[in-house]
């Protein structure tokens, strides 16, 4: 399954970041998500986005690195920057295992303000599924 791939894929020294992408194409199918109508990969400066009826919901912001963590300011703002040029209220930092989710729509200043949860693919704990859920709640929509 996909905690085998991304177990396997960070035994290995030169993937390309691609690879992550993938890891997360696999992620979103497995939430419902469409490959290909859902799911789009290099959307203009995005790595991954997630559209629903053709509206951009959710902004992924794929990095190679195993050691990512929700305090890198410079892939947070990359990130906030595309969420805010597509309007999609999520963004998320993610390398495949370790998901940071930030809801654009939270009021306050700052990323932080936003910041909604994070969890690992491989470590998965019983409250990160309210943080999953969250990425899920476009995909019930109708597309053809």
């Amino acid at each position: 399954g996909l905690i085998e791939r991304v177990k396997t894929l960070k035994d290995q020294d030169g993937h390309s970041e691609r690879d992550n992408e993938s890891l997360v194409e696999s992620f979103y199918e497995l939430l419902g998500y469409k490959r290909n109508n859902q799911i789009r990969f290099r959307t203009g400066h995005v790595d991954v986005l997630i559209q629903s009826e053709g509206e951009p919901k959710i902004v992924n912001e794929v990095k190679r690195r195993w050691g990512l963590h929700r305090g890198e300011k410079n892939v947070l703002r990359q990130a906030f920057g595309y969420a805010s040029i597509n309007a999609a209220p999520l963004v998320v930092i993610t390398n495949g295992d370790y998901y940071a989710l930030y809801n654009q729509e939270r009021e306050g200043l700052g990323v932080e303000a936003k910041f909604e949860g994070e969890f690992y693919l491989s470590d998965l704990k019983e409250q990160d599924i309210k943080i999953i859920e969250i990425l899920k709640k476009f995909s019930d929509t109708e597309e053809p």
